[in-house]
């Protein structure tokens, strides 16, 4: 696998992307970054496990700040996946080596990606949500339990998948799950 290419104009970048003859991740992180620094074993670790089927670049966010622009990457680590020139999928921030085997699986055609929630979709469930409970806690007749249950499920559904305790038990209770039912 490819792990050293450290700066690239984004031209040279668009060449190397349409170029591959296998799936492209592309990994941005920086030096200072803590999550960077508790991902990039994990990243290798995969990165060795699908050798010969996704190929790894490794960019230095702070060396190749005209690329990161260009590709309007906001926070690092960010990982963006290609196949045949065009962009699978983007994912940003730390993740654990769970979500990462799923992103070399959906890099290397054997999984498909969970889409995550666009800015809009997160902005307008958490707006629906507040307004949901403070609908139910200005009711006449007192608080509304089940408005403001309602609307604190909507207002999760905004930040879910970025809560970590939310992933800690969920991947508990899917193994609870996988396990009971192959018994």
């Amino acid at each position: 696998f490819t792990a050293g290419e450290i700066f690239m104009t984004p031209e040279e970048f668009h060449h190397r992307i349409a170029s591959p003859s296998r799936p492209l991740l592309v990994y941005f992180w920086a030096p200072w970054c803590i999550p960077c620094r508790a991902m990039s074993p994990h990243i290798q670790d995969m990165a060795a496990q699908f050798d010969g089927r996704v190929d790894l670049i490794k960019i230095n966010a702070d060396e190749a700040p005209e690329l990161v622009h260009s590709l309007n990457i906001l926070s690092i680590p960010t990982l963006l996946a290609y196949a045949n020139g065009e962009l699978l999928f983007r994912r940003s921030g730390s993740q654990n080596p769970a979500a990462l085997r799923q992103i070399f699986s959906a890099a290397a055609g054997t999984h498909t990606p969970t889409a995550a929630l666009k800015p809009t979709d997160r902005i307008l469930r958490a707006a629906a949500g507040t307004v949901l409970g403070l609908l139910g806690l200005s009711l006449s007749g007192g608080p509304n339990f089940l408005l403001l249950m309602a609307g604190g499920v909507l207002l999760f559904s905004a930040i879910y998948d970025r809560c970590p305790i939310y992933r800690a038990v969920s991947a508990r209770v899917r193994a609870v799950v996988r396990r009971r039912s192959g018994q």
